[in-house]
């Protein structure tokens, strides 16, 4: 009831602050500019993989490292707590590295190094080298790449849409 309330009076009671728009430029006309420009279209498939593979980590290696690799509960909460801290440690890395090279340099040797650490994942989990911590060791570094992956494959989607940044977040997210 609250939220009924609270939408009817944002409806009526708040003045629009917003440029009028055009009303022949659609919702569907919108999509179609974005989805028809390869550059969008690659980041957001970069950052929405790099996001898969993140909600990947966080739903499957309590499984992996407590059943799989027999590691004590307490472990694998130090193990999550250092992927998490290699994570910010990246993004603040990243900081760095883009006022050094142009944020398309720094995505593109991020999305390599994601890469051959997503296969060294895969060849750890094949082949079970290095056991626990070999598999531990593979998922840092795959993880720590998202905290560049993201920002930069996030920015540079919405760089030439600012006119359409709201819709274009949306298809994002």
């Amino acid at each position: 009831g609250f939220g009924a309330l609270t939408l009817y009076a944002c409806v009526r009671l708040l003045p629009e602050t917003g440029r009028p728009r055009d009303p022949s430029i659609t919702l569907g006309a919108q999509l179609r500019v974005l989805t028809r420009e390869p550059d969008f279209l690659a980041y957001t498939l970069c950052g929405g993989f790099s996001s898969a593979g993140m909600f990947a980590y966080i739903s499957g290696s309590a499984f992996v490292f407590i059943e799989v690799h027999h590691a004590d509960p307490s472990l694998y909460g130090y193990i999550f707590g250092a992927n998490a801290f290699g994570l910010i440690a990246a993004s603040q890395l990243n900081r760095v590295l883009v006022g050094r090279f142009t944020a398309t340099q720094v995505l593109g040797a991020a999305t390599s190094l994601a890469a051959l650490a997503a296969l060294a994942v895969l060849a750890v989990a094949y082949t079970g080298a290095g056991g626990l911590w070999g598999i531990a060791g593979a998922l840092f570094l795959f993880l720590s790449t998202l905290g560049i992956l993201g920002p930069n494959s996030t920015a540079l989607a919405l760089e030439r849409h600012g006119e359409r940044a709201g819709l274009a977040s949306a298809v994002l997210g």
